[in-house]
């Protein structure tokens, strides 16, 4: 009887007890579900269902436009402002070494100043060049010949390659160039601080005292400018009447000063920088993101023969109601100013800026 009790326990089912555990063993492994690779679990493969096809699908499609993002954003922010630099760089130091070994700076017989000469070689629609100091603006201003797109470098570096930074250059309404008694210059609001992202600067009052007076040389003559005024502007007629400061000549010297009367009343600093009907003007635009396509323009006039570069920015001010566009006003409040005219406005003694023939 006893004999018969082990032998029972040493079998399960007429199998051996080694055999037996060995079976349960292969059953319990059979029930775990086999460890799929990465590639398995990554990409559709037979056996899925169409749900996990479709997840898997997803998922991939997900990581690469991440990937592609990733990309352009590194391309965008880190690798093309890198390369842009470099490139505008180069030809600083072409134009600086021009400069260091120019031992004089009379316009040649072709009426160019020797420091240009080696640019002219890089590229004949350079016109000038100009510095801002306190600012990464330090850049060559170009024009295309007449017949070609005036707004061929707007998306253009100096060498004429594809450039989503562009270069400065000069508006087509300054027929002139930089002999037109208005120089417009355009150039991009680029987020990685290059071109004309600094012109935002001289909204703010403490940067316009560090910085009242800048450099653009054109190719005939070395000047310096003072900066006269600076003013949001809109370019949508559904933000109001758009001002139209892009104009580069004028029909005689009461339409100038108007033009200089609108400036100066838009100006968000009073700078206290006198202008009369015989100064030229030069200024600066550039995109502006308070609302959609603003912009911020800078104006300056140059400075005049035999008259102090330096400008004395203790009497400089916030102006305490410039006046914006419309839609500033429907979006902060407030009320705009009244403008008249220039001719009406000095005869009130409204104006101290001008001191032209007409002053009192």
């Amino acid at each position: 009887m006893a004999k018969h009790y082990q032998d029972k326990n040493r079998r399960i089912e007429g199998a051996p007890l080694e055999s037996a555990a060995a079976v349960a063993d292969g059953q319990r492994a059979g029930k775990k579900k086999r460890k799929k690779s990465f590639w398995q679990r990554t990409f559709p493969c037979k056996g899925d269902s169409a749900g996990q096809v479709i997840l898997k699908l997803l998922t991939i499609i997900a990581f690469l436009v991440f990937l592609i993002s990733a990309g352009v954003l590194l391309y965008q922010g880190v690798l093309l402002p890198g390369l842009n630099e470099k490139k505008a760089q180069e030809l600083r130091s072409i134009y600086t070494q021009a400069q260091e070994e120019t031992v004089s700076q009379e316009p040649g017989e072709d009426g160019v100043l020797p420091k240009f000469e080696p640019l002219l070689e890089v590229n004949a629609d350079i016109k000038g060049w100009l510095t801002i100091p306190n600012t990464v603006i330090d850049y060559p201003v170009l024009q295309p010949a007449p017949g070609v797109d005036p707004e061929y470098y707007l998306y253009r570096d100096y060498t004429g390659q594809d450039n989503n930074h562009g270069s400065i250059f000069i508006d087509a309404a300054s027929s002139e160039g930089t002999e037109s008694k208005n120089i417009i210059l355009h150039g991009h609001h680029m987020r990685d601080g290059q071109m004309f992202n600094n012109i935002m600067k001289y909204c703010d009052y403490d940067f316009y005292r560090t910085t009242p007076v800048f450099t653009f040389d054109s190719l005939h003559e070395e000047a310096q400018w003072k900066v006269v005024a600076v003013f949001k502007a809109n370019v949508l007629a559904s933000q109001g009447e758009p001002f139209a400061y892009l104009r580069g000549s004028f029909a005689d010297d009461s339409d100038f000063l108007n033009y200089v009367y609108q400036v100066r009343e838009r100006s968000i600093i009073d700078t206290g920088v006198t202008v009369n009907e015989d100064d030229q003007l030069i200024t600066l635009s550039t995109c502006s993101y308070e609302f959609d396509d603003f912009r911020t323009v800078v104006v300056a006039r140059k400075v005049r023969p035999g008259e102090d570069a330096q400008v004395d920015t203790s009497g400089a001010a916030y102006n305490p109601n410039p006046l914006y566009p419309d839609i500033w006003y429907e979006t902060y409040g407030g009320t705009a100013p009244e403008l008249t005219s220039f001719e009406e406005a000095l005869a009130a003694g409204q104006i101290s800026w001008y001191d032209g023939a007409l002053a009192p």
